[in-house]
């Protein structure tokens, strides 16, 4: 399975692709040009604002936005701690000192609070992050930068397509910036990324400075970079985003889809997005308690991760010189160790969903390839083992350490404790709950319906309880509605119709008490004139 799975996306536009390549190739002008110009016009039109200017990458972007406005030594520029270093280190490479803020805990966003707080007479700008794909408040932000006399640069390196509150991604900074890393959402066949303004004067700057600082060839009247995008980047772009939209529909599905799988499970929790948001789910990332414990799950089941970012920004060693401490921004740091991201692609298949799922699920526990189970399961603990040809439906939990052997079938909701041991060809219905400790022998049956007719216009569950450390015998049936209790032990070929009461040793046609027996199994011999 693949993180992201460029491989597909390219077979399924291999030809418009090429098309595209050649197009550039026959023309003979690699560097801007027509090409360049033509996804510089889709781009701003996609984002809704008068001006793109495309350059060589997205930390480009990033310094060549700083650049326009002038920002250098003696300033400062506000930063989430919570995200890729370009964010911070743009600021560092034009001279001026970025200010790390912490971000809110349940967007991984800039918590605008303290932005304020941060604000200082040395304060130019303001750079907020759309972090996996979800767009910052960007309403909120622009008023206090307005109040306050700041550039807003929003960053959108991976916020490309999202929207919120009526607003889409790039559009309503002073400036917007945004990566083309393959990898992004709106990825190239190499690096790449644009700014996004509706400022004429400031769209002429940022050309000059990403070509030496020249707007007359030769005559270079500002300091500038070479950050200009070769033209088979555009060409490949621009199939890419007539395409854009449809998958951002994709990537919403996969990330609904596992969401709903994995809402509520324990140890996870899912990424949050805002009823008036439209993600882009550049990355689907989860908070799990036990991180490396959960990578080394997936990892043996052959499922890919990433961590986006073990480091906050404040602590990295390039800005020790600042004097940053741990503590100084908790939340950044809480996440650094918990985020970890799944597989995302809009050509992810269901069943590597299902599969990613249920590695997350199963808990590092041993799933036999032929046998069959539901995404939807509650949970299968960690060191069980479930073998060949077992069928096991949705919201079932198994416990920790059980043993589920070849061609059992779990319906839909049961519960089987820690510790089990179920033999070949058992069949539990739903509405079963067993305890731990409980051994079952090969070819049991558990019923779930007082009167099973064919043409009952449906079934009605009756509950039955197998308390902790049972036994029942091979081919046995156990008549829903009972409660076998602890350590009682039913004989080979019974049929259960009653409580078995603790220790109590049944066996016949319907069952009878017997005996007693120890929690080893050993019969007990019971005093009649005592009892």
């Amino acid at each position: 399975m693949k993180f992201i799975d460029l491989q597909s996306q390219y077979v399924k536009y291999k030809s418009e692709i090429q098309d595209a390549i050649n197009r550039v190739l026959d023309s003979s002008q690699y560097i801007m040009g027509p090409e360049v110009q033509y996804l510089e016009s889709e781009l701003a039109d996609y984002v809704g604002v008068k001006h793109a200017i495309a350059c060589s990458s997205g930390t480009d972007a990033l310094v060549l936005a700083l650049m326009s406005r002038e920002i250098g030594p003696g300033d400062e520029v506000i930063v989430p701690a919570f995200s890729f270093v370009a964010t911070a280190s743009s600021v560092a490479l034009v001279g001026a000192t970025p200010v790390f803020v912490d971000v809110c805990e349940s967007d991984f966003n800039l918590d605008i609070e303290q932005v304020e707080s941060k604000i200082s007479s040395k304060t130019k700008a303001v750079i907020v992050v759309g972090l996996y794909g979800l767009m910052p408040d960007m309403r909120g932000l622009k008023d206090l930068c307005s109040s306050k006399g700041l550039v807003l640069i929003e960053d959108g390196a991976q916020s490309f397509g999202s929207k919120r509150a009526g607003l889409n991604s790039l559009q309503s900074g002073d400036m917007g910036c945004t990566s083309f890393f393959p990898a992004k959402p709106l990825g190239a066949y190499g690096d790449g990324g644009a700014i996004f303004t509706d400022c004429s004067d400031t769209a002429n700057i940022l050309r000059a400075l990403l070509n030496h600082g020249s707007e007359i060839r030769y005559q270079h009247n500002r300091l500038g970079i070479n950050g200009r995008l070769d033209a088979i980047q555009a060409a490949v772009l621009r199939v890419k985003l007539a395409h854009y939209d449809e998958e951002l529909e994709l990537r919403e599905k996969v990330a609904s889809y596992y969401s709903s799988k994995l809402s509520g499970f324990e140890g996870v929790t899912v990424p949050v997005k805002p009823d008036s948001s439209i993600s882009a789910w550049a990355q689907y990332t989860l908070r799990v308690i036990d991180r490396d414990k959960f990578v080394k799950q997936l990892g043996e089941a052959g499922i890919p991760t990433a961590v986006h970012y073990p480091s906050p920004l404040h602590t990295q060693p390039i800005f020790s010189h600042l004097g940053y401490e741990i503590g100084d921004l908790p939340v950044s740091e809480k996440l650094c160790k918990e985020v970890v991201s799944l597989p995302m692609s809009p050509f992810i298949s269901k069943a590597e969903l299902d599969q990613v799922v249920l590695a997350i699920k199963s808990g590092g526990s041993f799933i036999h390839k032929t046998a069959e189970i539901s995404a939807d399961i509650s949970k299968i603990g960690a060191g069980s083992k479930i073998w060949k040809n077992v069928h096991v439906r949705e919201g079932v939990t198994v416990g920790e350490n059980t043993i589920v052997s070849k061609d059992v079938y779990l319906d839909k909701d049961v519960k089987v404790g820690s510790n089990c041991k179920i033999q070949n060809g058992v069949s539990v219905y739903c509405g079963v709950e067993i305890g731990d400790d409980v051994f079952i022998g090969p070819s049991v049956t558990f019923t779930n319906d007082k009167v099973p007719r064919a043409f009952n216009e449906g079934w009605r569950i009756v509950e039955t309880r197998v308390e902790k450390g049972a036994s029942i015998g091979a081919n046995s049936t156990i008549v829903c509605g009972v409660r076998l209790g602890k350590y009682c032990m039913v004989g080979a070929g019974s049929v259960v119709t009653k409580d078995i009461g603790d220790y109590e040793l049944v066996v016949g046609n319907p069952a009878k008490v017997v005996g007693k027996v120890d929690k080893m199994g050993h019969r007990i011999e019971v005093d009649d004139e005592a009892s």
